[in-house]
């Protein structure tokens, strides 16, 4: 897989990135308010546009011929334009940004959240392959232990009273790769992590925390 990942200010932004053609897929995870449309090379023709993704929308899309011998390049590039469109969120975002999952393998992720007449968004329910995978206050330790492949769409941390600082870890074979580092979490205020794919054995640990925190994790998987 190939993760690619830069936020978006202002009106408008125009970012080229050039991805490997053994990738067929592209999942996009649009946290914004902007609308994002793929176009071939350094072309910004809309007429060639390959597609758009709504603000808010989480969504898989094939690549045009890549992954093929077709394409007969080691690497194509993509332009990625955003626009601003008017809308409020459906829940708070502090650093609007793009994440970009190129991959072989289809994910189907089909996770829309549409606007109503007045540009309100109304969060709609996920895919049914989605669910809680685990609720509660948090404590150092291990959270969850993946045993057989899951992906992580959202992970929500509350500070609950006090506020609180957490270092959290995605933890295989031992090895930590730390995700928070002495994080500071206002008290009554909410973070967001995601998108994280755990290999079967492997968990989400934490290292430490001080204060009081509550933890939602939702996604598909063990």
């Amino acid at each position: 897989m190939l993760v690619k990942e830069f936020p978006i200010t202002g009106e408008s932004t125009v970012n080229t990135i050039d991805v490997p053609t053994v990738y067929k897929f592209v999942t996009v995870f649009n946290n914004s308010s902007h609308e994002i449309t793929f176009l071939p090379d350094t072309d910004r023709d809309s007429r060639f546009i390959h597609f758009a993704v709504s603000p808010f929308q989480y969504v898989t899309y094939p690549l045009d011929m890549m992954g093929t011998v077709a394409s007969c390049k080691r690497s194509q590039t993509f332009t990625i334009n955003s626009i601003r469109r008017v809308v409020t969120p459906p829940f708070p975002i502090q650093f609007p940004n793009i994440r970009l999952l190129f991959s072989e393998e289809n994910f189907n992720v089909n996770n829309y959240q549409q606007a109503n007449t007045v540009f309100n968004f109304i969060p709609q329910v996920a895919s049914s392959l989605d669910r809680r995978l685990f609720a509660g206050v948090l404590s150092s330790g291990v959270i969850l232990t993946a045993t057989s492949k899951m992906i992580i769409n959202s992970l929500f941390l509350v500070s609950v009273g006090v506020a609180s600082t957490v270092t959290l870890s995605h933890r295989r074979s031992g090895v930590d790769v730390r995700l928070l580092d002495s994080f500071p979490i206002p008290v009554g205020n909410t973070q967001a992590l995601g998108y994280i794919v755990l290999e079967s054995g492997d968990s989400l640990f934490v290292n430490s925390i001080t204060g009081v925190a509550h933890v939602s994790i939702y996604g598909m998987g063990s």
